[in-house]
């Protein structure tokens, strides 16, 4: 896990969480010029990085090796430290998993892969959803 340092302590963090280090650091470089980014690469570190720094948005995969992502979203929701917006990614295509990441809080639930273009759509609009509900 890493935190991507930036110039403007006033910027949001994004929290990517996914136990594929290569897209979750091709995921980080295709944000980074809209929030400071931090990287978890196991449900753990996600659970003591969102704690830590209060991320705006949390991109959260729902494969992972410790924790599944339906339970890290809840419990991220039932946490009265975390106010962010959650977006789950997997490459599941259950419909019924789209009902439990709902559920479980979600925001958005989309299915990899995702090309590049929408993910930063994605999170662009996450991170404006967090402003104006936070104002």
């Amino acid at each position: 896990m890493n935190l991507k340092k930036t110039h403007n302590g006033d910027r949001p963090t994004v929290l990517i969480v996914d136990d594929d280090r290569d897209f979750a650091e091709a995921a980080a470089a295709l944000i980074e010029d809209l929030a400071d980014v931090a990287v978890a690469n196991d449900g753990t570190g996600a659970l003591r990085m969102a704690k830590t720094l209060r991320p705006a948005v949390v991109v959260l995969d729902v494969n992972l090796p410790d924790i599944n992502g339906f339970r890290i979203c809840r419990g991220l929701r039932d946490s009265s430290d975390f106010s962010g917006k959650i977006i789950m990614l997997t490459v599941r295509s259950a419909s019924g998993d789209l009902k439990l990441g709902v559920g479980a809080g979600a925001d958005e639930y989309v299915q990899k892969p995702i090309s590049n273009e929408e993910f930063v759509v994605k999170v662009s609009n996450m991170l404006e959803r967090y402003r104006t509900e936070t104002k």
